[in-house]
């Protein structure tokens, strides 16, 4: 059986390097026919190669939004269609740009609404996800986002710091509990050490003492391998209560002891106590994160407990086997 993976053009516009590139690459090395091919960005590529698709039994759409004629292009080669997502794609910005130009907000909701309906199945990251496309399909599968452990790796060793480091990694603004949670720190910031590894460098609350980093994928692992203690503060509202767990997973996977929002993927990974510490209130963040830095036995411990549940529940090795049953293979 022949199964083709469609991405986005370049690997920060998904997830597609964690939910599908891993993938192929565990059943290619186990001799199955699974391939992945990004979809261009221009309106002329987007023709050509939609143009050219190549027959498969199975074809995997990783949250490209196709417009009609793309979608029909696809179904012609392929016996069954499979949408994947991993975060809330209806709220996507419209500026991607589409058939030469930019997409409204309610064009990208009819998109993907159009292309739930039209796939044999849709798998999802979380809950969340699948209760938000019950209307519009009735085969749902859950598959969590996978972590590469053989690409994060716990590090050798301890912390190259003389103090322990709390930080947090991210693409996007800083959420406002992240602020609060280095804002309320920074009286206390003379025993331990904040990193903050973005975009662009951090402007709020306690940033006298934030150490700053330009995130890069090919130094992430040695990023997040400074680190004691992993952030992931989440805002609430409906953009993550749908997303994906990763930020949750990378700190699992790398060693490093989490506190995140008890809410969406991460309240469904982290075991609040064993393997991390999820915040319900402003003040949660200060005692969670103080108590895993005054008490190193319990920051290994939850570090242990962590990586185990990775290896055994989130790894590719772990969900690969859910993925090729849930596509027929």
């Amino acid at each position: 059986m022949k199964v083709m993976f469609l991405v986005p053009s370049g690997t920060q516009r998904s997830h597609a390097r964690f939910r599908v590139i891993p993938f192929v690459e565990h059943a290619c090395a186990r001799g199955m026919d699974v391939f992945w091919k990004a979809v261009p960005l221009s309106f002329l590529g987007r023709c050509i190669f939609f143009s050219r698709l190549p027959k498969a039994d199975v074809y995997v759409v990783h949250r490209e939004l196709l417009s009609t004629l793309e979608l029909q292009a696809v179904k012609r080669v392929c016996d069954r269609l499979v949408y994947d997502f991993s975060d809330a794609v209806w709220m996507l910005p419209g500026n991607v740009g589409r058939l030469g130009c930019s997409m409204g907000h309610s064009k990208v909701v009819w998109r993907f609404e159009r292309l739930c309906r039209a796939a044999d199945l849709c798998i999802v990251d979380n809950r969340a996800l699948a209760d938000r496309i019950s209307a519009w399909q009735n085969e749902v599968h859950v598959l969590p986002t996978a972590v590469d452990t053989e690409a994060y790796t716990l590090r050798s060793g301890k912390n190259k710091s003389d103090m322990p480091v709390v930080g947090w990694i991210g693409d996007r603004a800083e959420p406002e509990q992240l602020r609060c949670a280095l804002g309320s720190l920074a009286p206390e910031a003379g025993s331990f050490q904040f990193s903050v590894v973005s975009g662009r460098p951090y402007a709020g609350p306690g940033q006298e003492y934030v150490f700053w980093s330009t995130w890069s994928e090919e130094r992430e692992l040695e990023q997040l391998q400074t680190m004691d203690v992993g952030l992931v503060p989440l805002d609430g509202n409906e953009w993550t209560r749908a997303a994906s767990g990763i930020d949750v997973l990378r700190y699992m996977a790398s060693g490093v002891a989490v506190v995140a929002s008890g809410v969406g993927s991460a309240a469904e990974i982290v075991d609040h106590g064993i393997d991390g510490f999820l915040v319900r209130s402003e003040a949660d963040w200060k005692r969670c994160i103080l108590r895993l830095l005054e008490d190193e036995p319990l920051r290994q411990t939850m570090v242990t407990a962590a990586h185990r549940k990775i290896r055994e529940e989130y790894s590719v090795e772990a969900l690969a086997p859910r993925l090729w049953e849930t596509l027929g293979i």
